[in-house]
C-alpha cells in the first residue's frame, strides 16, 4: 500500500522518479489472508468518542468519554471476549490513556482502569513495525485514529480525503499485521467505526 506512505509524496514533491513494484502473486495471497482469516467488529458505544492523538490527550479522566470507553471495554471483555485470554489481546490507544504514567506502567492509565483487561493485556504502539512479539495475539482493539501532521501533509501536497484515509489503512493495516494473522491465522479486530475499512474488499464485517 505504497500509496498511502510520507514517502512516496516526499519522493513526488522531490520530482524523484520511482515506480511502484507489485508483485501480483503476493497481492492475491495477501487479500485472500485478509478475506478468510481477518474480521472486523465495529464497536457501537464509541462511533462519536474521537481516537485522533491530540483529542485523546485532552480527555479528562472523569469525562464522558474516558467513561464510555471503560464502558465499551468493560462489556467486551465480559461479553465476546470472555472466552479470550488477556494475553492473547493486544490493544492500541495513546499511552497516557492506558499506562497511568510513563514511569508507571504497572498502574492503570484512564481507558484502563476500569476496562477489566488492563492486567495481562498486551498494549501496543499504533507504530509498532517489523516485530513478531506479539504474532500469538488472536484479537485486537484499535482505538486510534491515525493522522498525519497537516502541514506536512499541505507541504507534501497531499492533504487530500483519499490519502489521508490511505494513509490511515496502510498504518492500522501495519499493526493488525503483528498479530498471528502474519501466520496465517484468524484474528478478530475491534475498532471504533468503519470510517476507513468500510467493506473493502478482503475483510469481514459484522
Amino acid at each position: 500500500m505504497a500509496e498511502g506512505t510520507l514517502f512516496t509524496k516526499f519522493l513526488s514533491k522531490s520530482d524523484i522518479d520511482y515506480q511502484i513494484l507489485k508483485g501480483t502473486g503476493s497481492a492475491a495471497v495477501f487479500r485472500e489472508t485478509a478475506r478468510q482469516k481477518l474480521s472486523i467488529r465495529t464497536i457501537p458505544a464509541l462511533e462519536d468518542v474521537s481516537f485522533a492523538f491530540n483529542k485523546q490527550q485532552s480527555y479528562r479522566p472523569k469525562s464522558k468519554e474516558v467513561r464510555k470507553v471503560n464502558d465499551a471495554l468493560k462489556n467486551l471483555r465480559q461479553r465476546k471476549l470472555a472466552d479470550v485470554p488477556l494475553a492473547d489481546l493486544m490493544v492500541t490507544c495513546a499511552k497516557s490513556n492506558w499506562y497511568h504514567s510513563a514511569i508507571e506502567l504497572s498502574k492503570a492509565g484512564p481507558f484502563a482502569k476500569l476496562s477489566r483487561m488492563f492486567k495481562g493485556t498486551n498494549w501496543v504502539p499504533n507504530t509498532t513495525r517489523g516485530t513478531n512479539n506479539y504474532s500469538h495475539c488472536s484479537h485486537a482493539v484499535y482505538l486510534y485514529e491515525q493522522n498525519a501532521n497537516p502541514v506536512l501533509l499541505q507541504w507534501l501536497g497531499a492533504n487530500t480525503r483519499a490519502f489521508r484515509d490511505a494513509y490511515a489503512l496502510s498504518e492500522m493495516i501495519q499493526w493488525i499485521w503483528r498479530t498471528q494473522i502474519r501466520n496465517g491465522e484468524p484474528v478478530c479486530v475491534y475498532i471504533r467505526r468503519p470510517d476507513i475499512i468500510d467493506a473493502r474488499e478482503g475483510t469481514q464485517s459484522g
